[in-house]
């Protein structure tokens, strides 16, 4: 969570980790944010700004940090209604 923060701005916390016998659970918080999912274009314009390469469906790679972002679905990302702006929701960093 702190290198997303750290490369989208974002202020995301985690709050909790939850086991049971078989799984683990991790419950994370962040501001509320109103918006409607972007399209396809959008999500590229802002990955692309934010320095990622397209590398696979849905999959980006930072080269100069070298991290990879997965799951870059548009259900991950709100385009905001106050300013239009593509917002990242949650992704997987690696």
């Amino acid at each position: 969570m702190t290198l997303g923060n750290k490369l989208f701005g974002d202020d995301v916390h985690l709050e909790c980790v939850v086991q049971d016998n078989y799984h683990a659970r991790i419950l994370i918080s962040q501001g509320h944010i109103e918006g409607k999912a972007p399209n396809p274009e959008e999500i590229n314009t802002f990955m692309i700004n934010s320095g990622f390469l397209s590398a696979l469906d849905f999959a980006w790679y930072n080269p100069s940090s070298g991290i990879a972002a997965f799951d870059a679905l548009a259900r991950n990302f709100l385009r905001t209604s106050s300013t239009s702006a593509v917002q990242k929701i949650v992704f997987l960093l690696f």
